[in-house]
């Protein structure tokens, strides 16, 4: 896409990088809402360090998946879910698939 009078690219700032937010998650993943695992840990009144103990993950990984950018396999979602002590469709989306299907 050039500007037909300078000949400059017009798509300022475009690198063809698709941006994390908009990524699909890869096969095998559960796509957990991340608002709700931060609300579900300040109802039980719980650090990400006490959290990422209690379900065998690191402080890291548990911030990564509040914040949205990584979403958890579904052994690492079982643990989540028992060291919170609630339903799993709890921290799921209302209109979202449970795990996305694995590519061909």
């Amino acid at each position: 896409m050039l500007d037909e009078e300078s000949g400059a690219d017009r798509r300022k700032g475009y690198r063809g990088k698709v941006p994390k937010y908009a990524r699909m998650p890869r096969a095998g993943r559960v796509i957990i809402d991340p608002a709700r695992l931060r609300y579900w840990r300040h109802v039980r009144i719980m650090t990400r360090v006490q959290l990422a103990e209690a379900a065998r993950l690191s402080p890291f990984t548990v911030r990564s998946y509040e914040q949205g950018v990584r979403f958890p396999r579904e052994s690492a979602f079982r643990r989540l879910v028992t060291a919170l002590g609630i339903n799993p469709q709890d921290l799921l989306f209302d209109d979202c698939k449970y795990i996305r299907a694995k590519e061909k």
